[in-house]
């Protein structure tokens, strides 16, 4: 529901620019996904691009939260979390650990989903690790790198 139901803004993969981080691969083209990269056992790693403001920031990382089974947050709760750079800006970093059931990404116990939204006027930017927990958790580094490496075309 939410953000993964709205259409997708026009784009794909050749309108970005990353370096991929040592021991992930490309997965190739994905419904939705302008980048799909495959990390560990079973992980993933995904940019998805969306029209407009997506329906805002903290309805996107609550929509996060529920996915690993995570209570709601408010602004002040968002507040708390470390920023990260991504796209010339600075982001919250939404990190959940739980039983994870969502869009995309493997389902199960004991997932950890990092991810971050770039929530702007024309077109917002969804960028989202799904993993089991211990691979998430050795691949934050990685990910940070990813989201700091990430340029639009």
């Amino acid at each position: 529901g939410g953000a993964d139901d709205l259409p997708p803004a026009e784009g794909g993969a050749e309108d970005f620019a990353f370096v991929l981080p040592e021991g992930w691969t490309d997965a190739g083209a994905r419904s939705m996904r302008a980048v799909n990269l495959a990390l560990g056992s079973e992980g993933q790693c995904y940019v998805i691009e969306l029209g407009g403001d997506a329906g805002g920031l903290l309805p996107n990382i609550n929509r996060w939260r529920g996915e690993v089974g995570l209570d709601p947050i408010d602004e002040v709760g968002m507040a708390q979390l470390q920023r990260v750079p991504v796209l010339g800006t600075e982001v919250p970093l939404f990190e959940g650990v739980g039983s994870y059931q969502g869009m995309g990404g493997p389902e199960g116990e004991d997932r950890m989903v990092l991810g971050v939204c770039v929530i702007r006027d024309t077109t917002s930017l969804f960028v989202k690790l799904v993993a089991p927990a211990s691979e998430a958790e050795a691949e934050r580094d990685n990910f940070l790198a990813f989201l700091a490496s990430l340029e639009e075309l």
